[in-house]
């Protein structure tokens, strides 16, 4: 066995994940608090989160592990 935590928490860490990813549009502060977020850097508009799922399941692992 993995871990000893159940999958609805995962699923909220993803959920969290996601969440926060959206808040780096409307607060740039946040942005280095966020190395799971890329920014489009091409054009003028605000940085958009787009997600590297690869690195969120990599975090949530490391997460799970910890515990």
């Amino acid at each position: 066995m993995i871990s000893k935590i159940p999958p609805a928490k995962i699923i909220h860490l993803l959920i969290f994940a996601a969440i926060s990813g959206n808040l780096m549009k409307f607060n740039p502060k946040l942005r280095k608090y966020a190395p799971i977020t890329k920014y489009n850097t091409k054009k003028n508009n605000p940085p958009l989160a787009i997600f590297n799922i690869k690195k969120v399941y990599l975090n949530i692992l490391l997460i799970i592990k910890k515990h």
